[in-house]
């Protein structure tokens, strides 16, 4: 067996933030609140204690004391867990954020204010 470490199973890695946020249907039908937990240019986590419809595109919409509005991302469910205390664990992949998303999202990360 190799000691070589194993690639990260992740295109874009993530950091470890709390920030309050809410997964929206883009045609306004739902909202859930959320708590997201980790955070990268690729994707996110999230935690819910209310359900999340399958196989339906989303906005992730980030509140952060550095942003004037939400930052609003599109996208998609890639995995469900069970949490703690019956929340749900929902891993998220951001579908083709723009540029000055991208931009908004790199500079929330670099924000000392969430490490």
């Amino acid at each position: 067996m190799s000691d070589e470490p194993r690639p990260h199973f992740r295109a874009c890695a993530r950091q470890t933030v709390s920030l309050a946020g809410a997964l929206a249907d883009p045609e306004g039908a739902w909202t859930r609140n959320v708590r997201v937990t980790d955070l990268g240019l690729g994707g996110a986590c999230v935690e819910t204690m209310e359900s999340v419809p399958h196989g339906v595109p989303f906005e992730l919409l980030i509140e952060a004391p550095n942003l004037w509005d939400p930052l609003s991302l599109s996208a998609r469910l890639a995995w469900m867990r069970s949490g703690t205390g019956g929340s749900q664990r929902i891993g998220l992949c951001f579908e083709q954020p723009s540029g000055a998303s991208l931009r908004t999202l790199s500079d929330l990360l670099k924000t000392a204010a969430f490490r």
